[in-house]
């Protein structure tokens, strides 16, 4: 930055008597620039002096447009490698977030925080670093433009500097005011997004496409609007600071006209203006521009950093190894207390439950009874109100280790189990680097599960795509991958939130025939709505 600024000098220093020379051309012996040149390497004629001079001046201008230029790189450069810091980051502690805060936070707050907004994020730290560099460039050019003529370009200065101060003034607010609809806007876009494609099934069915093109619509018709606004906003006053100069340009000519100064004199004058103005324009309007936009995106700039500040990443969590389990003996609830919300009805009031090793238990009940919240408190996900979760005799939440330790030794498998867009592999093997895997331990938990049949009649084996969601696969037989899940990552405690609800009778005994021939040493814990479906279970 600060020698692109630097670099600014030399060619407004040089303009003046380099015009001067070229005017006066034939008065040998009369300009200094070449007098000076000519005792430094000697020259037959000053033509010669004055053809090396002009190239000299350009190999000079030429380098202090590459400064800029590299400054601009570098400028984009550093944005990016903070962008992904920051990005990486931001992720990281939404990743690492308790179950509770996932569940009550709206997903297209932090979809659009981690993709539009934040590119939007990292092109106002670039911004930010130009705004920083052309200040400094711009200082030098008003220095050395002083140097030369104090008087009339210290009024040309003043001049740009009250044009721009009053536009910013007018302009301050209104680019806030469209900063905060752009943000607003753009999670409205997300969720007509994620409403129409989430449930696509839904919409097709109920003709409701038109609801769902109408809002993204309205939403991206007034965040547009006001991006529009905003560049408008942002390029008005290079138009006029123009204007301006090029009258300023007439009204000094005319002055400097009524002096007895020599033609070269009043060429170097005027030169010198004008190359100064031409390097300095540029300057101010990018920071306007950078200001501009700034203040255009201030609001999910903001809106960026204030998640980064309230997300805090557990870093004890983060670096605990995946090996590490707890020996699992038993589990129990004592005098277990739950509410939604504070001063709401107790959904449990004083539970006692225990499981032991290798206990195959059922839970029964009508739908919103609690039932599937009884299990996500058993899993850890959600903290009671009042009690506690004992594993082994231990707290589960009395420290995060322990939290973390019972996460590596379960695994739950859901009505809606969750499918990676990505192969059979990938599913089971969830969330772990291809050159880790153990394909030993791979295709025994495909064994265990009864998908081996399966994934061995495709011509890709593994390496199968499954489709978005699971789209290629039948309801059995995504189950049957999220148990070899279960199998792969060595669960000693596995939790099914009435994950055969949805399937016919067929599919459903097989699944359940799999379950009971479980090793000794595993725990089951199932929830279902049918009495049928628990018969094996040692308790319900």
């Amino acid at each position: 930055m600060f020698f692109s600024g630097l670099g600014e000098i030399l060619p407004i220093l040089s303009i003046g008597p380099l015009l001067s020379g070229i005017i006066e051309a034939n008065s040998e012996g009369s300009i200094p620039l070449l007098n000076k040149i000519n005792e430094i390497i000697t020259f037959d004629n000053q033509s010669q002096a004055l053809a090396f001079s002009t190239f000299l001046f350009l190999v000079i201008a030429f380098l202090a447009n590459g400064l800029r230029i590299l400054t601009t790189a570098l400028n984009a450069k550093v944005s990016a490698g903070i962008g992904t810091e920051i990005s990486s980051e931001l992720y990281e502690r939404t990743l690492y977030q308790n179950y509770d805060t996932h569940v009550k936070r709206d997903s297209s707050m932090v979809v659009s925080a981690l993709t539009t907004k934040f590119t939007m994020t990292v092109n106002t730290i670039f911004m930010l670093l130009q705004l920083v560099s052309f200040i400094l460039v711009s200082f030098f050019i008003v220095l050395t433009l002083l140097i030369i003529n104090f008087e009339v370009n210290f009024s040309a200065f003043m001049m740009f500097i009250v044009i721009y101060f009053f536009i910013t003034l007018f302009v301050n607010k209104r680019l806030k005011k469209n900063s905060k609809v752009v943000d607003e806007e753009l999670e409205n876009q997300l969720r007509a997004i994620n409403g129409g494609l989430g449930g696509i099934k839904d919409v097709i069915l109920n003709n409701s496409q038109s609801f769902f093109k109408k809002s993204y619509v309205e939403a991206d018709s007034k965040m547009r609007i006001q991006i529009a606004n905003n560049r408008i906003i942002s390029v008005i006053p290079k138009y006029l600071l123009e204007f301006s100069a090029i009258s300023f340009a007439l009204l000094i000519s005319i002055f400097i006209a009524d002096k007895e100064l020599k033609p070269g004199s009043i060429i170097a004058i005027l030169g010198s203006l004008a190359f100064g103005t031409q390097r300095l324009l540029p300057a101010m309007q990018q920071i306007y521009y950078s200001w501009a936009y700034i203040k255009s995106y201030e609001a999910s700039f903001v809106n960026i950093f204030n998640l980064l500040e309230k997300q805090k990443l557990n870093r004890l969590v983060v670096n605990l190894p995946k090996e590490k389990k707890i020996n699992f003996q038993s589990l129990e609830l004592r005098n277990l207390e739950y509410s939604y919300a504070e001063k709401e009805k107790l959904v449990f009031n004083k539970i006692n439950i225990k499981v032991k090793k290798g206990q195959k238990i059922g839970i029964v009940g009508k739908t919103g009874v609690g039932k599937s919240t009884l299990m996500n408190i058993m899993i850890g996900l959600i903290k009671p109100t009042k009690g506690n979760i004992l594993i082994n005799k231990n707290n589960l939440h009395k420290s995060e280790k322990n939290l973390s330790q019972w996460f590596n030794t379960i695994s739950h498998v859901s009505q809606d189990t969750f499918i990676l867009n990505g192969t059979i592999l990938t599913n089971i093997c969830f969330g772990e680097d291809i050159k880790d895997i153990d394909w030993e331990r791979l295709e025994l938990a495909a064994k265990k599960a009864k998908i081996d049949k399966f994934i061995n009649s495709k011509r890709k084996k593994f390496f199968t795509e499954v489709g978005e969601r699971g789209v290629k696969l039948s309801g059995g037989e995504k189950q049957r991958i999220a148990i070899a899940r279960a199998f792969y990552k060595d669960a000693k405690v596995i939790f099914f939130d009435e994950a055969t609800s949805a399937l016919d009778r067929k599919t459903e005994d097989s699944l359940l025939e799999t379950l009971i021939e479980l090793e000794d040493d595993i725990t089951l814990i199932m929830i279902a709505h049918k009495m049928q479906t628990l018969k094996e279970c040692d308790l319900i």
